[in-house]
């Protein structure tokens, strides 16, 4: 942006994360607003369940799903919708729906998932099966960024990451293994319990770490008090240091937590670590 002239009156500058949807179709567009009525008649006309926008490759039952619509993926469902169809940024409707927190769809979504407890607990973050197929595109790949989670575990991570505590639940009790209490406030709980605890989710990470479930970790898991403190989560830190955890734990390169919350100016959590008795003349491996 070029800077203001001098005498220029002051102006605001304002940025948008905006969510596009391309709906070229009278099916995709009932599906978006919810109108199950024109969804069965459309589909009854023999419009294809499986057509997908031209961009990101969302089909109807994805758009339904991300929209809460109940009446409207039940309809699509009945009428051999796929469950586990993919869109070209990686989204499953069962995704779509836990990240907007639609719990009355999630569940709906699940119950027409036989065996959905039997799911290997080896698989990847988005562990839809292996015979889905991307939706054809004229879009190259590389031109539409993988923010997408899909099948149980991914649709765990959005529901943790956006704190949707009751559909947390329902999907923890899915595909969580046990583990110890230390064991997960040392970060190999899994993404969903760093997810949660990244973004200040409390009762999300209470739930998670009360009930130790855990999933496989990533290879860049951290402590939990460090994620919560790099963010500057006051009150998560409180129920991290309730339940022990230890406020001079050195991760990569001897940083602790207050390291992470003094360098990125998080006063309350700096306040938080203080009163539970950190080192706050720790020095790190760069004499920091």
């Amino acid at each position: 942006m070029a800077p203001l002239p001098e005498g220029s009156p002051p102006r605001v500058s304002m940025a948008c994360n905006v969510r596009m949807r391309w709906l070229p179709t009278p099916l995709m567009q009932s599906a978006l607003v919810g109108d199950s009525a024109a969804v069965e008649s459309l589909v009854d006309q023999g419009l294809g369940l499986d057509e997908v926008d031209p961009v990101l490759g969302l089909g109807p039952l994805h758009l339904a799903a991300e929209a809460g619509h109940l009446a409207a993926v039940e309809a699509l469902i009945l009428r051999g919708a796929s469950l586990d169809a993919v869109s070209r940024e990686g989204w499953c409707p069962l995704g779509l729906a836990a990240e907007r927190g639609h719990l009355s769809v999630v569940q709906y979504l699940l119950e027409q998932r036989p065996g959905v407890g039997l799911l290997p607990l080896t698989s990847q973050a988005s562990d839809a099966p292996k015979s889905d197929r991307m939706p054809d595109s004229e879009m190259p790949m590389a031109a539409v960024q993988q923010i997408g989670r899909s099948g149980l575990i991914g649709s765990l991570e959005a529901a943790a990451q956006c704190g949707h505590l009751q559909i947390v639940c329902l999907l923890a009790g899915l595909v969580g293994v046990p583990a110890s209490l230390g064991q997960l406030l040392a970060g190999s709980g899994g993404l969903p319990l760093s997810l949660a605890t990244a973004n200040g989710h409390t009762a999300v990470v209470s739930y998670l770490l009360t009930r130790r479930v855990a999933l496989p970790a990533k290879p860049y898991s951290r402590p939990l008090l460090h994620e919560a403190a790099s963010h500057g989560h006051a009150q998560t830190l409180k129920l991290l240091l309730e339940l022990r955890a230890e406020p001079d734990e050195r991760a990569t390169h001897a940083v602790t937590a207050v390291h992470l919350a003094a360098t990125k100016g998080h006063a309350a959590a700096v306040q938080v670590l203080s009163a539970n008795g950190c080192d706050l003349n720790a020095i790190d491996d760069g004499g920091m």
